[in-house]
């Protein structure tokens, strides 16, 4: 027979005393602690990205949309994600990604067989891109122009800034059909023209870009304001 002291020795301890606590890292503060939530929406976009479901990726561009506007993010917050989507570095690689293929646009837009639902999809994805690119060079010509104009001299992902422009005079051109996305386009120019100036102006004029602009500030004048006003700004920079 056991006795009192014995029986009580045999227990076992109560759970909270065989549990060991697992050390946790300290929760950053201050501005770490801004940049690491919006890391965190980025990452959410980013997964939303990769999905497989047209509304999935649809609601990732808009993530962007609204993290890169000053009005839904505040100054500090859409600086800080704007110099992340545009840094030249593999950070969220897969948002530039997208990104980037939404600005270039694909060779199978107009194809026939190209269903219309793939159709309309590609062309939100573009326009939230081109959205999302216009915000960004906003942002920074207004808070941080140095930052962008180092970037914009260097290869970032988009490439060299020659064939940005390329494709922002390119869309331009499809004012009449796309006024929207041309008023993104315009307003991106205009930004790149204002950043960096000597970089960008002689090879915007060779692509044709006054030319573009006066034809987009046409078009905007009869039936959109905002594509007026933007392509008026741009033309002020050449």
């Amino acid at each position: 027979r056991r006795t009192p002291a014995a029986s009580l020795l045999s227990r076992p301890a109560p759970l909270g005393a065989r549990t060991r606590s697992v050390p946790t890292l300290p929760a950053p503060a201050g501005a770490d602690a801004e940049h690491y939530s919006l890391d965190q929406a980025l990452e959410n976009a980013e997964d939303l990205l990769r999905k497989d479901r047209i509304d999935a990726n649809e609601l990732g561009m808009e993530s962007l949309v609204l993290l890169t506007n000053e009005g839904s993010s505040g100054a500090d917050r859409a600086t800080y994600v704007s110099q992340v989507l545009l840094a030249d570095d593999e950070k969220f690689s897969e948002l530039k990604k997208v990104l980037m293929c939404g600005i270039a646009g694909s060779d199978d837009e107009d194809d026939d067989e190209h269903c219309d639902i793939d159709r309309k999809h590609n062309e939100v994805m573009r326009r939230h891109a081109f959205t999302v690119l216009g915000n960004a060079l906003g942002v920074l010509t207004r808070h941080d122009c140095d930052r962008l104009r180092a970037i914009l001299g260097d290869r970032s992902w988009f490439g060299e800034v020659g064939s940005l422009l390329s494709y922002l005079v390119d869309e331009l051109a499809k004012a009449e059909t796309h006024p929207h996305d041309a008023c993104e386009a315009a307003r991106c120019l205009g930004a790149i023209l204002t950043a960096a100036p000597d970089a960008s102006r002689c090879r915007a004029k060779e692509l044709g870009a006054p030319e573009k602009l006066m034809v987009a500030q046409g078009v905007g004048q009869c039936r959109h304001a905002m594509l007026a006003k933007e392509s008026s700004a741009a033309l002020v920079q050449l």
